[in-house]
């Protein structure tokens, strides 16, 4: 790609990031979406809005694929990584084999390094969006835009991957894991089961360097679970270790995934592997904030992953409680500081071992 190219696609910003986080006060000097140039090897690559590209392969793509950062602002080391590889393709580094979109989910909030301006993003997927009387809620708008872009660039003949890349405020005892969204299957019997997990996933994850898969019980309003459910997506969540600012992340922590990543983008896939190389939880508790009187007994700076015996109570409000259940439980992304009626944390059993 020439160098007036890439300061056509991106306004004379120095790359995707640049762009995204370039705030012009001028009309002169906003860009006017879409934009679009062709690569030498006959890629197409649109600048679709603010922190949304597509790619389009020269040749018939068998495969097409979403990679989401920045869902939660202040998460800087995965948009770092998808700038990198965005970058990449455009210097011609690499060729585009798959379409693909790569989005930096809460630009204004990645503006400002902070995980939300108003809402949690990733809370509100899969709802009504606007008109409501939060329709001034900016992560309310921009769920509802990436719900719009994600449903016109989806083609139902092809396979469908999205990776949703995180970091955490706390410390984990994984230091990376998936999320995999639940998927309710129907049975013969009138029943749903889960969706279980590939082996095509469990490869790419394994390819990647996380090695530990935490399955949900129900559909979420996350990204993830929204485009598993909507799509048929193979979808995850993925937790890459800790928040740090722009500029302060050791991407060679998470180069497994750099790669692996890479390779999909040219339409490569890893070897597959069987899911039992993996270790596994479920969730068997959600903790919901029930009232203002709500005690959670967990610590504020308790790592993911920490494990509680059986009989140790969890939580108390009101006349109820929950006490762990299984030989042992392992809480993820506790936080006490939520609104009445969000969760609070989830807790986990070990699928290797269930207790």
């Amino acid at each position: 790609m020439t160098v007036n190219a890439l300061i056509s696609l991106f306004n004379g910003r120095n790359g995707f990031l640049d762009h995204t986080l370039t705030v012009t006060e001028t009309k002169a000097g906003q860009t006017i979406y879409p934009v679009q140039t062709v690569l030498e090897d006959g890629a197409t690559v649109t600048l679709l809005a603010e922190g949304i590209l597509k790619i389009e392969p020269a040749k018939p793509p068998t495969l097409q694929l979403i990679l989401s950062a920045g869902i939660h602002g202040d998460e800087t080391a995965p948009i770092e990584l998808c700038d990198s590889m965005v970058t990449r393709l455009l210097s011609g580094e690499f060729t585009a084999g798959s379409r693909a979109l790569v989005i930096f989910g809460n630009p204004s909030a990645m503006r400002q390094q902070t995980r939300y301006v108003d809402q949690n993003l990733n809370r509100l997927f899969g709802r009504a969006h606007v008109p409501t009387a939060d329709e001034r809620c900016l992560e309310k708008r921009r769920a509802a835009e990436l719900e719009q872009q994600v449903r016109r660039f989806v083609l139902e003949n092809l396979p469908l991957f999205h990776y949703d890349l995180h970091t955490a405020l706390r410390d984990s005892q994984r230091e990376k894991f998936a999320l995999y969204p639940y998927v309710p299957l129907p049975q013969q019997d009138g029943h749903t089961q889960a969706k279980e997990l590939p082996s095509t996933q469990a490869g790419i994850l394994l390819a990647s360097d996380v090695t530990t898969v935490l399955h949900h019980h129900k559909p979420q309003n996350t990204f993830s679970s929204w485009t598993a459910n909507a799509f048929a997506a193979e979808s995850f969540t993925l937790e890459l270790g800790k928040v740090h600012p722009f500029g302060q992340n050791d991407l060679s922590r998470i180069s497994r995934l750099g790669r692996t990543l890479t390779e999909l983008l040219q339409g490569k896939l890893p070897c597959e592997a069987k899911p039992g190389q993996l270790e596994q939880f479920r969730v068997v508790h959600e903790v919901i904030k029930t009232s203002k009187d709500f005690v959670l007994n967990i610590e504020d700076n308790v790592a993911n992953f920490t494990a509680y015996p059986e009989g140790t109570q969890i939580w108390r409000d009101a006349g109820t409680e929950y006490r762990v259940k299984h030989s042992a439980e392992f809480i993820v992304f506790p936080n006490r500081h939520v609104p009445v009626g969000e969760r609070v944390g989830l807790l986990l059993a070990n699928l290797t071992d269930p207790g």
